[in-house]
């Protein structure tokens, strides 16, 4: 898990330099700085939702595109449920106290309450791409 983690912040520091380098903002995390630079581009945008820079992809050209294509990379979540897992690891190597049962009244509706890494599946971590 620590090696994951290792990698992703790795791939996360090369990729803000590439964008900060193609941009020249400050904070490429910055959705401000990164729409205020995107309208000097000449691409009017309300948002850096995924379907915002999806429409935005389209029709970019570089270094625009490849700056779109870097904010996709880097808006990925799927890497935040390792630190999930890391931070509900107890001394013992285990991950314990995952589920809670709780009780409504007496014949009434019983549920499972979880916690936030019993929540993931591998279902839901991104695949590479292995097209050729």
């Amino acid at each position: 898990m620590e090696s994951a983690l290792a990698l992703d912040a790795q791939a996360k520091a090369k990729l803000t330099a590439e964008m900060r380098k193609l941009t020249g903002v400050e904070n490429p995390n910055s959705v401000y700085q990164l729409l205020d630079w995107l309208g000097k581009q000449g691409y009017q945008a309300d948002s850096l939702a995924k379907e915002n820079v999806i429409k935005l992809l389209r029709t970019a050209k570089d270094p625009v595109k490849s700056v779109l294509e870097i904010r996709q990379q880097l808006a990925k979540s799927s890497v935040k449920k390792y630190l999930a897992m890391q931070t509900a690891v107890c001394s013992d190597s285990r991950a314990r106290g995952m589920f809670q049962l709780l009780r409504g009244k007496p014949f009434r509706a019983v549920f499972w309450k979880t916690n936030p890494i019993a929540e993931f599946t591998t279902e839901s971590y991104s695949r590479p791409d292995r097209s050729p």
